[in-house]
């Protein structure tokens, strides 16, 4: 199963200088934390492809990633369905200075050792479980992916981030979120009946996003007559209207 990253966004691919001033944190390391910076989110790879994109085999890779989770500069979290995702962090110390942190010290970064990262609970599990108002730029991005991949407008309003909110609130990672985006632009972004369906309200309603979720992995409806009718849409939620 492939694998995805996350990581806090920087318009550059660089190296904090607590993570380069590390003697206990090798070069192969901190040379593999620069190649997964400068990657996109939600980028897929395993260890064999990066393995043919560098120099270093698969048992270098494997060992430099075991000692950037030791040393608490990614941390990594395992789905259901076998896929993983590594987070980049910009302070060894992410976890445990401020998990209300809104934004990462990318200027000043801290000194002294790292700290390791506890293993019974996922960095990534928890920013998940975080209020999202401690980090409001999520739910604007989210908006912003829908925006761009249909070519709507909705603002990043109170009656449309709250449904994002709640799924968050609920376990569902960002990543969740923007694959069932994708997964709905697929199915519905073609037929001009379904279509006026990908908007906030519909894809993260409370009752209909764990369906998306179940069938991300499910191979794509047969593309039929055109059926009379939406998608269980409750009609009496205002949320959807474009502000």
């Amino acid at each position: 199963m492939s694998n995805t990253i996350t990581h806090e966004e920087g318009n550059f691919s660089t190296i904090p200088n607590q993570l380069l001033n590390d003697s206990s944190v090798s070069l192969t390391a901190k040379g593999l934390y620069v190649f997964m910076r400068g990657k996109p989110p939600l980028w897929n790879f395993t260890i064999r492809s990066m393995a043919k994109q560098l120099k270093e085999g698969d048992t270098a890779i494997g060992s430099a990633l075991n000692e950037l989770k030791d040393s608490g500069w990614i941390s990594y979290t395992k789905h259901s369905n076998g896929k993983g995702v590594y987070h980049l962090f910009w302070s060894a110390n992410a976890s445990t200075e401020n998990p209300n942190q809104e934004n990462p010290n990318q200027g000043n970064p801290m000194k002294g050792k790292p700290k390791r990262i506890s293993k019974k609970e996922p960095i990534v599990k928890q920013i998940a479980k975080e209020p999202l108002s401690s980090k409001p730029d999520i739910a604007e991005k989210v908006i912003q992916y829908l925006n761009d991949k249909t070519g709507s407008k909705f603002r990043a309003t109170p009656s449309h981030t709250k449904f994002i909110d709640a799924r968050i609130a609920e376990g569902a990672t960002p990543q969740d979120l923007i694959a069932v985006i994708n997964r709905k632009c697929l199915e519905w972004l073609d037929d001009p009946k379904f279509a006026q369906y990908l908007r906030p309200s519909t894809l993260f309603n409370a009752e209909k996003f764990n369906t998306y979720v179940g069938q991300l992995d499910t191979p794509l409806p047969a593309k039929g007559p055109q059926k009379q009718g939406h998608p269980d849409i409750d009609f009496n939620s205002t949320g959807w209207l474009r502000s």
